[in-house]
């Protein structure tokens, strides 16, 4: 039973856009994308369909009326704790370090609950507008993690055609090639 592949003009024109396709939209008219923290299993022999939720986000109690600093408080703690539960490894740990602010906060919490971490970034010499090593570099020199720095080769068309394959749709994600490129070395 072939598909038709036709591209949904709806879903391109939020691609074209957002840079993404939103919510269950997917470029190929006729299909569906499952919603977030749901799973499906299609049996090939009965043609039947199961799709259940697997998981949903916990429904926070309100921040109005809390203090700024219990708050931030408590985000600390989180952060500490969901990086402490990371790290926990029989076998070496790394972290991608792009020395913008997520990265550097991982970075920062990583230090806090271990030494055995090392930092990972990616170096674009030829791209020096991209290029976000000396950032990163300050980041890990201040929290005292040991910090290498992979230099990208020339960037080349072979390269978008590869990842290509690894999405299930077109995004517009700068971050991934170097992420790409970064986690192959790594």
């Amino acid at each position: 039973n072939s598909m038709n592949r036709v591209i949904d003009p709806v879903a391109l024109n939020f691609y074209l856009t957002m840079g993404f396709v939103p919510n269950e939209l997917c470029l190929i008219k006729d299909v569906k994308k499952l919603p977030p923290g749901n799973a499906l299993i299609y049996e090939l022999d009965t043609g039947h369909l199961n799709k259940w939720k697997y998981w949903e986000l916990p429904i926070f109690e309100s921040t109005r009326g809390h203090d700024e600093n219990e708050l931030l408080s408590r985000l600390d703690s989180l952060l500490e704790r969901s990086v402490q539960r990371q790290v926990k490894a029989d076998v070496p740990v790394g972290l991608l370090l792009s020395g913008g602010i997520d990265s550097s906060l991982i970075a920062a919490m990583t230090a806090r609950v271990s030494s055995k971490v090392k930092a990972f970034t990616v170096v674009f010499p030829s791209y020096g507008d991209f290029d976000e090593s000396q950032h990163a570099r300050k980041v890990a020199s201040h929290f005292g993690i040991e910090h290498v720095e992979i230099e990208a080769d020339q960037m080349n068309v072979e390269l978008f055609h590869l990842m290509a394959r690894q999405y299930d749709e077109p995004i517009s994600d700068s971050s991934m090639l170097p992420t790409y490129l970064l986690t192959r070395h790594v």
